[in-house]
Order: C-alpha cells, then structure tokens, then sequence
C-alpha cells in the first residue's frame, strides 16, 4: 500500500505483491494479517510465528499519552508527516490524528505534499517543498525551511 511512497515504481509493485504472497505461503493463514505486509513483512512473521500482537504503532502511542483527554485543551492539533499524498489517509499518523480529532481543526505540516483532496476537519496542508524550495534544499537546511513554513500557517 505505502511502497510508492517508498520508493517504488509502479513497475515494481506487482514483483514486490507477488514476493509477499511467496512469503507468506509459510503460512497458509496469511491472509487473516491485514497490515501484516508493513516493514517487508515483519509483522506477519511475529504474529504467524510468535503470535505477536499486531495493531498500528500510532494508536498505541496516542492511548499511551491519553490523547482523547489531552486535545480536550486544545483548538487546533498539528501534525505531520514527511510525504503527504492520497496515501497518506489509508492508515498513515497523519491521518489518524485528524480521526481522531474529528471535532478538532488539524493542519498538517509536512516537506511534500500530493494530495488531490483535504478530507474533513483538516483545514490546511502546508508543505516546505514548493515554488523555488526543492527537496535538496530543505534536507540540507531543515530548520531554515522549517520556520519558514510555520510563518505560513492561517489559522
């Protein structure tokens, strides 16, 4: 789901789906992982082999940190992300933050952003790569860019 992201081309993505499906013919159940496939698989292989238990790393820290009560206090969450693209939405921190904010306004801050459409309560998306700021320039002065950036934000 998220290779593109990655790194991969869309050439690549039938051999990398194909090479998880070997993967998991090790164990005939595969199937019942969903997610399993993150990390090249090293989820399903804790939870086939070692019955790990398997739920995303993100809802784990917002319990850990009691976010429902914590954005009790609060207007606005911002978060962020790397890449933003239509992605992002299926899973990705960025997107569980804003779901489980949802009364809350969310801006995202991020270096790059391919998003075709904001969904619901996030009412802004800034990203530092854009117009004459490429991604070379903001990986070799990240603090530069990232004030720069949070000038930007409308709230």
């Amino acid at each position: 789901v998220f290779s593109r992201q990655k790194g991969a081309k869309n050439e690549d993505l039938e051999i990398l789906e194909s090479n998880m499906k070997h993967y998991g013919l090790f164990k005939k159940d595969y199937l019942e992982y969903p997610g399993a496939g993150a990390a090249g698989g090293v989820g399903f292989a804790l939870q086939a082999y070692f019955k790990a238990k398997f739920y995303p790393g993100i809802d784990y820290i917002l319990e850990s940190i009691d976010f429902d009560n914590l954005i009790k206090e609060y207007d606005y969450i911002i978060t962020g992300e790397g890449k933003v693209d239509d992605q992002s939405f299926l899973g990705k921190v960025v997107f569980r933050i804003a779901e489980k904010a949802k009364n809350k306004k969310v801006i995202i801050v991020c270096a790059l952003s391919e998003v075709s459409s904001i969904p619901n309560n996030i009412i802004g998306i800034y990203n530092i790569v854009k117009n004459n700021i490429t991604s070379e320039m903001s990986m070799k002065e990240p603090e530069k860019y990232y004030r720069s950036l949070i000038n930007e934000i409308k709230f």
